[in-house]
This record gives structure tokens, C-alpha cells and sequence, in this order.
């Protein structure tokens, strides 16, 4: 696979996730050869690399990230968004996307967002990442019921209320049976 840094593709030409695992081979200053493999899927993020000949593989939550974040970087001279998986220790974080047009980098912020169920990140002039808003879903329209059914529980609307006419009888005179035995 290509480096990022080498093209202004995202992970093998995707600005978003397709399928239940993505493979690529990113860029890692510490690493031998340079180089690390990062498999991503919505259950884990695979870390494989190798320091100084002893190799290693990180198997990582999402749940362990803090989110997916939208930043500007120069690449080649030229401003570019990035889009990234950020991590508390920046060793672990991982770049997914590279745009030139803010409006495909915002797509691919909410489509990696919503694959890892993560929030989505903005970083700020100073390099503080902050939190977008989302929209609010209007909540659905409240069912009118009649005040009938509004009085009743749920199971025991089907049953028929009593009748008052029935339920005034009053046995009298009779003799109560009981056996003692």
C-alpha cells in the first residue's frame, strides 16, 4: 500500500469506511522501516509495528480513542484537512483521511465518526480539539389516545369496564356451605 504522506489519497483511495475491516500501511517515525500496520474495523483498531526488532501488536477498543478528529495540515506545500482517529497518547493516534475540499473532509469526518460510534472533533487555531454539536432530532409527534384509553392501563383496554347494574346485586337469604372436615 502507499503512504499517505507520499499521496493526497485516504486509506487505499476511501474518504469513508467500506466493509468490516480496513487494512493500511501509515507512516511511524519510531518504527523500523518506517513504517506500521493499522487494521480498523467498528469493534477494534489493530496496531502492528516493529521497534528496534522486537515487534508488537496493540489491539485497541475505539471506546479507547477520543474521537474523530478534523484538523488543516500542509502536505507539500499545500494546506490539506486530515481526518484522524486521535488517542490521549499520540503514538496511537492514526490519520484516515486526506481531502483538499473542506466538504469532502467533513463527509468522511461524520462517516468515520458514525463507523466507530465516536464524536466528532474539531481541532482549533491553538490545537485544541473540540467537540462538534450535533443536530437535534425533533422528537416524534405525541399519538393522541381518547380519555377513555388514557385511564386504563395498556392490558386492560381490551377488557370490557364493569357493569354497574350487575355488579349492585346483592345476595340475600341464602345459606353459606361449608364442610369443616
Amino acid at each position: 500500500m502507499t503512504d499517505l504522506a507520499e499521496t493526497r489519497r485516504p486509506l487505499a483511495g476511501r474518504l469513508a469506511p467500506q466493509g468490516e475491516s480496513i487494512v493500511a500501511m501509515l507512516p511511524d517515525a519510531r518504527a523500523d522501516g518506517r513504517r506500521r500496520r493499522v487494521e480498523f474495523s467498528p469493534a477494534r483498531i489493530l496496531i502492528e509495528r516493529s521497534v528496534a526488532g522486537v515487534a508488537m501488536r496493540l489491539n485497541l477498543a475505539p471506546s479507547a480513542y477520543r474521537g474523530v478528529a478534523l484538523g488543516v495540515v500542509v502536505e507539500d506545500g499545500l494546506p490539506a484537512y486530515e481526518v484522524a482517529l486521535v488517542h490521549a497518547d499520540p503514538e496511537l493516534s492514526a490519520r484516515l483521511a486526506l481531502a483538499d475540499r473542506e466538504s469532502d473532509a467533513l463527509a468522511a469526518l461524520g462517516l468515520w465518526a458514525d463507523w466507530f460510534a465516536l464524536p466528532k472533533l474539531i481541532e482549533g487555531i491553538d490545537g485544541v480539539l473540540i467537540e462538534m454539536e450535533t443536530p437535534r432530532r425533533p422528537r416524534p409527534a405525541r399519538r393522541r389516545v381518547d380519555l377513555a384509553r388514557r385511564r386504563r392501563p395498556r392490558f386492560l383496554v381490551r377488557r370490557k369496564p364493569g357493569a354497574p347494574a350487575r355488579m349492585a346485586q346483592v345476595h340475600a337469604g341464602e345459606r353459606e356451605i361449608v364442610c369443616y372436615e
